[in-house]
């Protein structure tokens, strides 16, 4: 788990089910905080592809950086030296990838 030992983890989602894996045992042994929130986004897909369709939203303004999967580790040691700018990634096997 990527969280300093008595650091906190947002979780800002819709989830509708339990997730499988989550790490209990690690939260616990290193005092982590957990903060939870419901966000009900799926309702405004339709608005929101539509304005990315017309023009109007551009959603590459997010996007940081552009990865191939064989790039992550070294990224995950980029943010863990705080040297890393990210904002957003989009990872993408390297066939796919989109030069930044």
């Amino acid at each position: 788990m990527i969280v300093r030992k008595c650091g906190h983890v947002s979780i800002v989602s819709d989830y509708q089910r339990s997730v499988g894996s989550f790490p209990i045992g690690h939260v616990a042994m290193k005092s982590v905080t957990v903060h939870a929130g419901r966000t009900p986004a799926q309702k405004y897909y339709p608005q929101v592809f539509d304005a990315i369709e017309s023009g109007e939203l551009d959603p590459s303004v997010l996007i940081s950086h552009h990865l191939a999967l064989e790039e992550v580790p070294e990224a995950y040691s980029r943010i863990a030296k705080k040297d890393s700018g990210f904002l957003k990634v989009f990872v993408a096997p390297h066939e796919m990838r989109v030069k930044s």
